[in-house]
């Protein structure tokens, strides 16, 4: 970097860390006191009732009962910015297996802000955010998951050997079958959830106009790297082995759709030393590191985030 600078250390002085918190501080920058952010779930004031970060019973949902926005985000994000830096022209799309996520990232002045339903397991969005975009409402009818979870179960990439873990233990392969009416919930703790996200990306990227023209936009997206339905890891390593492994190739997929947006030796990574990655108007910068965010300036913007385990932001 030249006339910059970046931490290899950054600390948010936080509490509690969980993920809407996360969320509203490193898409800000601000601590939890000014983006008005106390947890994923809090007890509302006025009526003294358990609510969520993104709860807004002014608007209504697409595709979905829940009724979420951004209104509680009292400062605003680094979408919001790149929108009022454009006048406006910038395109923003905020993309997540979780709402929280999807809205606190996106913003107030996101073009699309979607997520994945725990009721119906579509992908859905707020009223605040128009419609649900075309790209989600194909996506939901040609590409369901609900058919998916019910004609398959998650098993690990390395099938038919058993894994021998760092204490000695031994462990067979695992095999999940999601039903009933938690099934989406556990979809989306399971390392299937990011391959979902990554041809969800393409998706996007190929019927939105981002990276279309000369104005800088931004594509932010979240992926999933912790343990499945809440488990202990010590409890289930294997799956969460599993995870990383997919969460690795969903990373390549997410690039490799990148590559096709903007042609091949344009897109760069970097692991995991920067904070702060400045690239050129000819380059795609995909940065992916542990406990912190990056932000890259270029022609366009895609943002990845990986839940609880990493935080990434990247930009083309």
């Amino acid at each position: 970097m030249r006339g910059g600078r970046y931490y290899t250390q950054a600390v948010y002085a936080v509490a509690p860390r969980d993920r809407a918190v996360a969320a509203a501080t490193w898409s800000t920058g601000s601590c939890s006191c000014g983006t008005r952010h106390r947890g994923e779930r809090f007890l509302h004031r006025a009526t003294l009732r358990a609510t969520v970060a993104v709860d807004d019973p002014t608007v209504q949902g697409r595709g979905t009962t829940d009724r979420f926005s951004p209104a509680s985000l009292l400062v605003t994000t680094l979408s919001d910015e790149l929108k009022l830096a454009t006048g406006g022209h910038a395109y923003v799309v905020s993309l997540s297996p979780q709402a929280d996520v999807a809205i606190l990232a996106g913003g107030h002045a996101a073009d699309q802000a979607v997520w994945i339903d725990d009721r119906n397991g579509k992908w859905v969005t707020s009223s605040y955010y128009g419609e649900l975009p075309l790209w989600a409402d194909v996506r939901n009818s040609q590409q369901s998951i609900d058919r998916r979870l019910a004609a398959g179960t998650w098993q690990p990439l390395q099938r038919g050997k058993q894994t021998v873990l760092l204490n000695g233990s031994t462990v067979k392969p695992f095999s999940h079958r999601m039903t009933g009416g938690e099934r989406f919930g556990a979809f989306k703790t399971s390392a299937m959830v990011n391959d979902e996200v990554a041809a969800a990306v393409a998706d996007v990227l190929n019927n939105t106009p981002l990276g279309n023209d000369g104005t800088p936009d931004l594509l932010n997206v979240s992926l999933y790297a912790g343990t499945f339905a809440g488990r202990n890891p010590a409890a289930s390593a294997l799956e969460l082995q599993d995870t990383y492994e997919r969460l690795d190739r969903a990373l390549g997929t997410i690039i490799q759709s990148v590559e096709a947006k903007v042609g091949k030796g344009r897109v760069s990574s970097h692991w995991p030393e920067p904070a702060l990655s400045i690239v050129s108007r000819q380059t795609m910068s995909v940065t992916v590191f542990p406990g912190a965010c990056s932000t890259c300036v270029a022609r366009s913007a895609y943002s990845i985030s990986i839940w609880p385990t990493f935080t990434a932001k990247a930009i083309i």
